[in-house]
């Protein structure tokens, strides 16, 4: 490089004006015609670097696939045909299992995946996984999650295996193991837990031989055992057990043969036997009876036939043989779907083409068999997965 600016300087030297002009307009015209095709070529070759275009994730979609949907309390779950478990609503005790850090959780979390089950309480729930393993979150004053202890707890823990069924009361906890033996643990107060004391447990109790499936309600707990013979224990003081009077029991005695299903919510026990026909006992305060009065009963009381399933809260849901559900009851939040708040003593349609229903407290959800969620009635916490807090009078599409 040091040559060649030496030779220019002697060429200069050496020539006259003219030429040295004629020379620097060659110059002139070589270098702007290097910035016009060489440049660009080589910044082509050789690109400067630049920063990855930023990417804003997408706003999750919202739930498809639904295979399961089950309600409590004021929280709504919701299991995915790929096993994976969502849920909306309460989280004030961490019954969501998720730490979110706020009570109310108007949007579809992501909880867990490999579910085939899952139980709720008022404040607590159970989760039972494809491989025989028992989960459990939320409160804990009484030991309800049976794991040994009275720690509240807002993500999920492990606490049983070899298990095919379970039931979550409002503070009891069961589980069905696979050798048909029920075992229990958590508040005992009334003598919920069958086993003859009215000892809270914060651990698993073997309480029972032969159970089928059990149906756990407010203080007050049901078992189908294999022979579908219908047994109770617990809290009976608006005669929920069916048993006649109105005594509390500690240890599980035999109500009745023949029966499918069992649910039990705010005192109201619903009963369904294996000719389809349904039964109820307990409170009906509201008319949740579907009867007509609003007359309790200590003993089961004939409601209707044609019931493929059911489910108590402080009202009734039903879902009859021709896939239509019904209901009626307390609807203090719009719950019964009649755009009033007004309670009814007789059933009144609430959808039709229904293959599976849930009952909350105050709420209820319904999977249609075209895979549609609807949702109607108490949504302050978020329970019905909208991202909002506003209670519906009318049921409306979720999913």
């Amino acid at each position: 490089m040091i040559n060649l600016w030496l030779l220019i300087l002697y060429y200069f030297y050496l020539s006259t004006k003219e030429e040295q002009i004629n020379f620097m307009k060659k110059i002139f015209i070589a270098a702007a015609l290097a910035l016009v095709f060489v440049v660009p070529a080589c910044k082509k070759k050789n690109p400067a670097p630049v920063d990855p275009p930023v990417v804003v994730p997408a706003e999750k979609p919202v739930l498809q696939n639904i295979a399961q949907i089950q309600a409590g309390g004021s929280s709504s779950y919701f299991i995915l045909q790929d096993g994976s478990l969502w849920a909306a609503g309460d989280n004030g005790w961490g019954q969501l299992g998720k730490k979110t850090g706020v009570v109310e959780n108007p949007k579809p979390l992501f909880i867990t995946d490999q579910v085939s089950k899952i139980s709720i309480g008022i404040s607590h729930t159970f989760i039972l996984k494809k491989d025989g393993t028992v989960w459990s979150t939320g409160r804990n004053s009484w030991g309800e999650l049976g794991g040994g202890d009275l720690d509240r707890r807002a993500e999920l823990q492990k606490v049983n295996s070899d298990v095919k069924d379970i039931g979550a009361g409002y503070w009891q906890s069961f589980v069905i193991k696979n050798d048909g033996t029920l075992w229990g643990t958590g508040a005992n107060t009334f003598g919920q837990l069958g086993d003859g004391t009215t000892t809270d447990r914060n651990g698993f109790v073997k309480l029972m031989d032969d159970v089928l499936q059990l149906g756990a309600g407010e203080n007050t707990t049901f078992v189908i055992k294999k022979d579908n013979s219908l047994w109770g224990t617990g809290f009976n003081q608006y005669g929920e057990l069916g048993t006649g009077d109105n005594k509390n029991v500690s240890s599980f005695i035999k109500l009745m043969d023949g029966v499918k299903k069992v649910s039990s919510k705010e005192y109201l026990t619903l009963i369904l036997k294996a000719d389809n026909s349904l039964w109820a006992t307990g409170k009906n305060n509201y008319g949740q009876f579907g009867n007509g009065t609003t007359t309790g009963s200590n003993v089961p009381v004939k409601i209707m036939d044609g019931v493929l399933d059911m489910a108590a809260g402080a009202f009734a849901l039903v879902l009859k043989q021709d896939n239509s559900a019904w209901i009626t009851g307390n609807n203090e939040m719009g719950q019964l779907g009649t755009g009033d708040i007004n309670p009814i003593s007789t059933p009144v349609k609430l959808m039709d083409q229904v293959k599976s229903i849930a009952a909350g407290t105050l709420f209820c959800m319904v999977l249609k068999n075209n895979g549609e969620v609807y949702g109607v009635g108490d949504n302050r916490s978020g329970q019905l997965g909208q991202g909002t807090t506003t209670n519906s009078h009318k049921a409306i599409k979720l999913f």
